[in-house]
């Protein structure tokens, strides 16, 4: 696209904001240039087509404010008042959140949401659903986020984005109904949360120990004046009146007891009679995807296939031809909304407005901890030695197997690249475990290393009590290097390949099911097309049944660290199954 074609559908795309439909104001005249190079608009999809991570984000946007704000530039557009104020009405917003949309030049959250915004892109394009009717597009993500996010009580995992949902894999109703509304904005999908006024008074108070009941019984998928309902805890759409056609949210207001096939599944709790009638929707629109400069950004994420913009007014007009009016979901005591969960969750190094414990950032308190296994150090170990292994221990399974991200790399769809990573784990720590427990010497030398390394920590608690005088300080500082050297012998790394060669292992093979499952999942979402799709798509659900075979004998290891894994490996091997 030529410099000129930027510039015009720049100036096309803003024209209307007088109108008050979310768009941005008209730019700044510009100039031709005769480089296509020099247009920063063109010079952000250049770079955006080879790497989509927030740092590439971050770059992009802050180049292209700068870029606005130079003689000759295109211009960014602030988000007009009469805009900010149906937005302040429709989404519940408070003076700083209007402040982050109102602005012209991009913020640090905008980066990290374009981000996530690529993230989802690349997961709903696995789910081949390009043309599909609503309905089938969304029964597709849904089932998607299912498999990818195991379901946990409310209140055993903290609500998180969308996409630290996905990385984690676990979450609540809410968190898939979230996420779900995530992916489904990829799809050029309008959703909207379902429940009661109560809602904006959740959570509610409980006891210690008492279960949290979710805030929403469904996700409502707009298609064309009518509202389909799906079930987040089931990951299938609610039973409606058409058999094969979900409930509609007029379906089951008139007729609740469109329910009752459901009331004794043993699935989870259904709304009652009073509470269907008495429901509302509620928006699901990202507050990054509302302001005037994302909608100018827009322009470029059309030619990226992203979808990062949401023009809320015609959303809203669309949900008032389907006979409701969103209501904002905004509870004094929970902030982890679809619309301000990002920015509330975040630190403000990234863009957010969280002031957490720098050791205990929602990264690190929410997503590493859920992920590692226990480690136990070995049997005698001193307090000191002990801490500092299971440090070890957790360091190195972070690094191998949560760094490298090969959840989100099969949630993208880059199955070969998940699929040699995960290979590589599980062949070379069962090699690491082989040398490091097949060698007596090498035992021995761990052993030899412990007690020595304990003397030593006990000697230095001792030596601690006497730092007062020049020579208990040298004798301290002297153990202390001591210690130092013990930490970087082979024996520790022996320790370490011998704790996690079984753990890495199972964790590996899970994830390889779950790789060659999503491959033969979009395999067989083009199965239809001709005898060789359908072999391929065969040929994918063979592999994938043999991963499951291999993984679920693993699964119970896995069980009491991941309660509930074992059931849902269970219910894709047996979709596998039905296809091999």
């Amino acid at each position: 696209m030529t410099f000129r074609s930027w510039s015009l559908l720049i100036g096309t795309a803003v024209v209307i904001a007088a109108g008050g439909c979310g768009r941005p104001v008209p730019p700044a005249p510009v100039v031709e240039s005769d480089r296509e190079a020099e247009n920063p608009w063109a010079k952000a999809v250049i770079t955006l087509r080879k790497d989509t991570d927030v740092g590439t984000c971050r770059r992009v946007l802050a180049d292209l404010t700068t870029a606005a704000s130079t003689p000759g530039g295109t211009g960014l557009p602030a988000t007009p008042d009469e805009d900010l104020k149906v937005l302040i009405a429709a989404l519940g917003l408070k003076d700083d959140e209007v402040r982050e949309i109102a602005g012209a030049g991009f913020t640090g959250l905008d980066a990290t949401y374009l981000a996530d915004c690529f993230y989802l892109r690349d997961a709903a394009a696995t789910l081949e659903a390009t043309g599909l009717p609503p309905a089938v597009a969304a029964e597709r993500a849904l089932a998607w986020v299912c498999r990818q996010v195991r379901l946990v009580p409310m209140g055993s995992a903290s609500p998180a984005p969308a996409t630290l949902t996905l990385r984690r894999g676990t979450g609540s109703g809410l968190d898939r109904a979230a996420t779900f509304a995530a992916v489904a904005q990829q799809l050029e999908l309008d959703v909207v949360l379902v429940g009661t006024p109560a809602a904006n008074a959740w959570p509610p108070d409980v006891q210690p120990g008492q279960s949290l009941a979710e805030p929403f019984w469904a996700v409502a998928v707009r298609d064309g004046s009518e509202l389909l309902l799906f079930d987040p805890i089931r990951g299938l759409p609610f039973p409606g009146p058409t058999p094969g056609k979900p409930a509609t949210f007029a379906d089951l207001k008139a007729n609740p007891d469109l329910l009752k096939p459901w009331a004794a599944d043993g699935q989870g709790p259904l709304p009652s009679a009073d509470d269907v009638k008495a429901s509302r929707v509620f928006p699901t629109v990202p507050l990054s995807a509302v302001s005037a400069r994302m909608a100018a950004f827009q322009l470029a994420g059309d030619e990226l296939g992203v979808r990062a913009a949401v023009n809320w007014p015609a959303v809203a007009k669309a949900l008032e031809g389907c006979g409701v009016t969103p209501t904002p979901w905004a509870p004094p005591r929970f902030t982890i909304t679809p619309t301000l969960g990002q920015r509330e969750y975040l630190p403000m190094t990234d863009g957010g407005t969280a002031v957490p414990d720098p050791k205990r950032s929602p990264w690190m308190s929410d997503y590493y901890p859920r992920l590692v296994p226990y480690f136990a150090p070995p049997a005698g170990s001193e307090s000191g030695v002990a801490e500092r292994l299971v440090d070890r221990f957790r360091n190195t399974y972070i690094n191998a197997v949560l760094e490298t991200a090969p959840r989100e790399k099969l949630q993208r769809g880059q199955y070969l690249d998940a699929a040699q990573l995960l290979v590589k784990l599980r062949s070379e720590f069962r090699a690491l475990s082989e040398r490091a427990t097949g060698d007596p010497a090498r035992a021995a030398a761990v052993s030899d290393w412990l007690t020595k390394t304990n003397d030593l920590y006990n000697r230095f608690a001792i030596a601690r009590l006497d730092v007062g005088t020049p020579a208990g300080e040298a004798a301290a500082r002297q153990l202390a290097e001591e210690i130092e050297k013990k930490w970087k012998e082979q024996p520790v790394e022996t320790m370490i390949s011998r704790t996690l060669a079984d753990p890495i292992f199972r964790e590996a093979t899970f994830l390889l099911a779950l790789t060659k499952h999503e491959q033969a999942e979009r395999a067989q979402a083009t199965a239809g097309k001709n005898a060789a799709a359908a072999a391929d798509a065969k040929k994918s659900w063979v592999e994938a049944n043999g991963w499951w075979e291999r993984y679920l004998p693993l699964a119970v290891e896995q069980e009491k660290r991941f309660p509930g894994r074992t059931a849902h490996a269970q219910s894709l091997a047996a979709r596998a199954a039905t296809f091999r």
